[in-house]
This record gives structure tokens, sequence and C-alpha cells, in this order.
């Protein structure tokens, strides 16, 4: 196996190979191919960290933390991947500062004239995190560009809070505003983290002796606060409308549910 050299030059040109998520990176430079951790940025962490937001705006400061969701680290990550899967990019290294804790390489990444570290920041998809000095991060320009995010409330900075999920009976697989959420209740309960602020729809849905059971609750999030979504579910069956003559408009709770002769619907 080819040596990676222990020191690589400040300003180097190499082809991302992976993408880990919105602040870790897999590079090819040469023969070479190693791990880079971007530099004054943190992007939110994965599932088993609860999508955590992690903010250091000094190596001696106290980090803000807050919680992002899934759908968020999901955009992010596919935004990644587009501006830098693939592409031959420009990366800048202090020689003096080259590896974090875990052997990675510090990196501030350019596509061309772009600082796409900053372009994260920007787009609300990073916070700074300043962790040691660096003589390729200028604070000053991070925290300008972080604060453009900030202002318009957008990606990481979106005002969050969180739903308190309760089915009865348990185990039921919960979903928020049509999207399956991946989890389920936990002897009655559940808590969605980073959801973010204004009103959501919230469905449990469990089969219990083969039969769809669901109920379906509107809840409003407010900033920093725990709201209830509680509700019992119900068996969900088959129903068949006849109508006469055929093609006449069908509502099911004031809402369309289609037309025609015979048709069948599910509805609660």
């Amino acid at each position: 196996a080819t040596l990676i050299p222990k020191t690589l030059p400040s300003v180097f040109d190499g082809v991302v190979t992976e993408v880990t998520d919105g602040d870790t990176i897999t590079v090819q430079y040469g023969t070479w191919v190693f791990d880079c951790r971007l530099l004054g940025i943190n992007s939110p962490e994965g599932s088993k960290d609860n999508y955590l937001v992690k903010r250091l705006t000094c190596p001696t400061c106290t980090a803000e933390t807050w919680n992002s969701n899934k759908v968020l680290y999901d955009e992010i990550r596919a935004w990644t991947i587009m501006n830098m899967l693939g592409k031959m990019l420009t990366f800048k290294i202090d020689t003096t500062r080259q590896y974090d804790t875990f052997g990675r390489r510090l990196v501030v990444v350019f596509n061309g004239d772009v600082n796409l570290c900053k372009k994260e920041l920007e787009l609300g998809y990073a916070v700074v995190f300043f962790y040691d000095t660096n003589s390729q991060v200028s604070n000053s320009e991070f925290l300008a560009s972080e604060t453009i995010a900030k202002n318009a409330k957008t990606g990481v900075w979106v005002e969050r809070g969180t739903i308190h999920c309760v089915s009865s009976p348990t185990a039921a697989d919960i979903w928020l505003d049509g999207v399956d959420t991946g989890f389920k209740t936990v002897s009655n309960v559940y808590d969605l983290t980073g959801i973010p602020v204004g009103t959501h729809n919230v469905i449990f849905k469990k089969y219990i002796s083969a039969v769809f059971n669901s109920c379906s609750v509107n809840v409003t999030v407010i900033k920093d606060a725990t709201v209830t979504a509680q509700c019992t579910l119900h068996p969900t069956f088959p129903v068949t409308f006849v109508s006469s003559p055929a093609g006449t408009s069908i509502e099911v709770d004031g809402g369309y549910a289609g037309v025609g002769r015979f048709k069948v619907f599910k509805v609660n």
C-alpha cells in the first residue's frame, strides 16, 4: 500500500470520493485517499445523536447545542453530495495543524473561488465550530456567513420545538405531515424533537390482528416548548360508495374522495 504523506501542501487539488455528512468527506489526492474534516463548521449529527447541532465560537467557550431533524440532515447530505462528490476541488490546509483528534485532515474546500465551508454556513447547513486556531479559517468571515442564515431563520436556524406523542395502544408508527418518521411509541409515548414551529399533522398507525388501525391529530409547535399529540387508534375498514348517477363527486369529512360508481375507499 502507498503511504499517505504525513504533511500535505497548503493548497492541493483532489477528488471527493465519499461524503459522510455535511462536514466529513473522503478525498483522493494523487494515489492517496484519506478522510477530511471541513474546518470552521459543524453540521448536524446523525440519528444516533438525535440530529444534534453543536456550535462553538472559541476553543475555550461553552458549546451551544440544540436538535435538528432527519429532513434537514438528509437535505444537507444531499447538497454536499451534489456539490462535492466526484468533483475535482481545491483544498487548503494549515501545514502546522493538519489533523484532528480522529486523524482526519483539517481542510477548507473550494470550488473555484467559492468557499464551500462558508457556503454551508450561509445556507444554514452548518454552524461555526472554532475548536482551535487555524490559519485557513477567518473567524470573522465565517461568523458573517453564519449570520446570513441566522437572520433568515433557515436551515439549522429554523425555530423548533418538541412534539410529545402519545398513542393508545403503544408501538404505533408515527407519521408527521404525511411522512413516516421511522419511530414508534414506546410505553405509549415518544418525543419528536427538532420540529419546526407551526401546525403539524401527526398520524399513528398500527396493524392489530391483521386489521389496520390509525388516528390523526393536529398540533401547533411552539419554539423551545413541548406540545402533546395524543389520540386512540381505531380500525379503518374499506367502504363502498354507490353513486347515482355514476360520476357523482364524493366527499369524506369535507374532503374530495373521488367520483364514480362502486368505488372503494378507506376512511377513518
